[in-house]
């Protein structure tokens, strides 16, 4: 029977491979090499999108909270720059209605001042007369 090297070169590839493994990828101890099972999740948007970013590759390890993928739309682009332009004009109103109520605040006040003179006027002489 002839010996077959071919069986021996594998042989020595794994053991090779083992021996690297072992004293270069040792990790935190809780580290594994394979593949894991993960579930597929579906992502729907309600309008139109293209991908802008997908910052992150298959087989990265992701944390609850990180960017998995930035979408860009045109139509929600110019949706948002009308709420934004929105937003400006109600503050402005905002502003306004709060500059005419202090108006009439002060009007008040200084026709109650007014009322306050006449009738301080008015008293005066008959608290002299007394």
């Amino acid at each position: 029977m002839r010996f077959n090297w071919f069986y021996l070169l594998i042989g020595l590839l794994f053991f090779a491979m083992l021996f690297i493994s072992s004293r270069y990828f040792r990790g935190s101890g809780d580290a594994a090499i394979g593949l894991a099972q993960t579930k597929e999740y579906k992502i729907n948007s309600e309008k139109s999108a293209l991908v802008k970013t997908l910052p992150v590759v298959p087989g990265m390890q992701v944390k609850e909270g990180n960017v998995l993928v930035e979408l860009t739309s045109q139509e929600l682009e110019i949706e948002i720059a009308k709420l934004t332009n929105r937003i400006a004009i109600l503050k402005s109103e905002q502003t306004e209605k709060a500059k005419l109520t202090e108006a009439a605040i002060a009007y008040i006040k200084a026709e109650n001042s007014i009322i306050l003179e006449e009738l301080d006027a008015e008293i005066l002489p008959i608290a002299k007369s007394r």
